[in-house]
């Protein structure tokens, strides 16, 4: 919006018994959103886990472009 650029980067890597994915998003004011998913099936139990992080930093409002 306003002519701002958001970037994303998603990286993802599969296995026979599940995946790991990271994403990174950065806002056009510096803010970042990382999120990490690890998730698992096990063929024995039939279950699937998964588990997944959020970390959030704010831009610095005082930064000067």
């Amino acid at each position: 919006p306003n002519g701002k650029t958001r970037t994303v980067t998603d990286d993802v890597q599969r296995a026979d018994d599940g995946y790991t994915r990271e994403t990174v998003r950065t806002n056009a004011n510096g803010g970042t959103l990382s999120r990490d998913v690890t998730a698992t099936y096990d063929p024995a139990t039939k279950t699937f886990d998964k588990d997944v992080s959020v970390d959030r930093e704010r831009a610095d409002s005082n930064a000067k472009p």
